[in-house]
């Protein structure tokens, strides 16, 4: 409930294209990790999704999905909160299993 009514309308309605929300569903893999790399996610990325990854992390900072990580060096992101992380992941699982 909270997240369909304070995030799908935030970030959801607002990225809609098939590259972001792929690149999406691998960023949430594991709903327990809530950063990652820059380096990291564009070695899991086809090139389509590499190429609009730039976009994409700006696109979620500007939403406030994610900051960048200043202690763990350049390229390092988080999730602002674990409930993106954890309700992008239940929107993944849901998606495969009607799949």
């Amino acid at each position: 409930v909270i997240g369909a009514k304070y995030i799908e309308p935030k970030v959801l309605a607002t990225i809609r294209s098939e590259k972001y929300m792929g690149i999406l569903q691998e960023v949430v893999k594991d709903p327990f990790e809530h950063q990652f790399s820059r380096h990291q996610m564009l070695n899991q990325l086809d090139k389509s999704q590499q190429k609009v990854f730039d976009n994409f992390i700006r696109r979620m900072r500007e939403l406030g999905v994610v900051r960048l990580r200043k202690d763990k060096g350049p390229g390092w992101y988080e999730f602002t909160s674990e409930l993106y992380a954890l309700f992008f992941w239940l929107q993944t699982a849901a998606q495969q299993k009607r799949l």
